[in-house]
């Protein structure tokens, strides 16, 4: 099975956000059919040891605040110059 890159770590981070508490969001919002091992499936989709499955694509870029393209978006450069 091929594994898409993501972005899902590098914004967490970003957000200054731990793993443990976007499994909570995950785990706490009624609307996601996912179940209670979020923590250990985020854990993996990040790793890359599994694929990010369209299951989970819109509800981590739910509890991201971001859309679901960014969670593929390629990396932006931090620092730009212009001459």
């Amino acid at each position: 099975m091929s594994k898409r890159p993501n972005n899902i770590e590098r914004i967490r981070r970003d957000k200054k956000m731990s793993m443990q508490t976007l499994a909570d969001i995950l785990n706490s919002d009624p609307q996601n059919d996912i179940n209670s091992a979020a923590g250990s499936i985020i854990s993996k989709i990040e790793k890359g040891q599994i694929r990010l499955s369209d299951k989970w694509i819109r509800p981590i870029a739910k509890a991201l605040n971001v859309t679901p393209n960014d969670l593929f978006a390629s990396a932006k450069p931090n620092n730009i110059l212009i001459f």
